[in-house]
């Protein structure tokens, strides 16, 4: 017969497989204690499509006490990631809130937090969100110390034959004045 069929709609499917990478900033970073700036940040390489979420955990393996040292926050703390396009520089980085270092004034030595990434939701993966190689999931921050121990003074002894002629030197230096007297 030769009829011939021609079959023109064609079916594929796609595989979405772009992650959106999330990771901290850097694996360490420090800065003093009453600045306590150079906090670690979230850094996201992508669309994000719908709010997703991670979790900021304090490891508990640092030195710096919790309350003391920094701002007691909620730990395992759940940051929110707003949709959006981010591309994984500190432009458009996500803060880590309540990270906030106490400047507590006492003479000791420099304190870490260990601070842990994990659990993205919705498009965000862990992975390496600005392109250096690296996924920093685990970011330990050192507080310098930068408080100043006061300078001891040191007191000589002096002999009581010192003494006295110090005591006279002043007596003799000074002016008496006598009521009544003229």
């Amino acid at each position: 017969n030769g009829d011939a069929t021609t079959n023109t709609t064609h079916t594929y499917t796609i595989t979405d497989d772009e992650i959106v990478a999330v990771e901290l900033s850097t694996a360490t970073a420090s800065d003093a204690e009453a600045t306590g700036g150079n906090l670690p940040v979230i850094l996201i390489n992508g669309t994000v499509v719908a709010a997703s979420t991670v979790t900021i955990t304090d490891s508990g393996t640092g030195t710096a006490t919790s309350g003391v040292d920094f701002v007691a926050f909620g730990s395992p703390l759940v940051v929110n990631i707003p949709a959006g396009t981010y591309d994984g520089t500190t432009a458009t980085a996500i803060t880590i809130p309540a990270l906030v270092i106490i400047d507590d004034a006492l003479v000791e030595a420099d304190e870490t937090i260990v601070l842990n990434l994990s659990t993205p939701t919705g498009d965000l993966a862990l992975g390496d969100a600005n392109g250096d190689t690296a996924t920093n999931t685990v970011h330990t921050y050192t507080i310098t110390d930068d408080d100043i121990a006061g300078t001891p003074v040191t007191v000589p002894t002096l002999s009581w034959q010192t003494l006295l002629l110090l005591s006279l030197a002043l007596i003799l230096t000074s002016r008496v004045y006598l009521r009544g007297v003229k």
